[in-house]
């Protein structure tokens, strides 16, 4: 689902994982102290987000946790670690935890 400010998407892969990206002023992201009220558009979105929040949820819809901080979340991840994220929740089974 997209964020309350409707800067963010989600993606469900077929295995029924889901990797959320949230780039809104209320997220661990470079836009983090922009204004609520301020527009993130295609024309301004390259020169305002450099990196996201992400998060994972299972095929239970419960957030995986993130092994190197134990966070439900991952703050400030870039373009190529997303990648990394995408790829990893991609490849799980149906049936594997974590």
């Amino acid at each position: 689902t997209i964020g309350p400010y409707g800067r963010g998407f989600s993606v469900r892969f077929a295995n029924d994982y889901v990797v959320s990206v949230q780039f809104g002023p209320k997220n661990n992201c470079s836009v983090k102290n922009e204004s609520e009220d301020d527009v993130v558009t295609l024309d301004n979105l390259d020169e305002t987000v450099d990196n996201a929040e992400v998060s994972v949820y299972d095929t239970n819809g419960e957030p995986v946790i993130f092994n190197s901080s134990g966070d439900e979340s991952h703050p400030f991840t870039t373009p190529e670690k997303l990648v990394t994220i995408m790829t990893w929740a991609m490849r799980r089974s149906n049936d594997t935890k974590n």
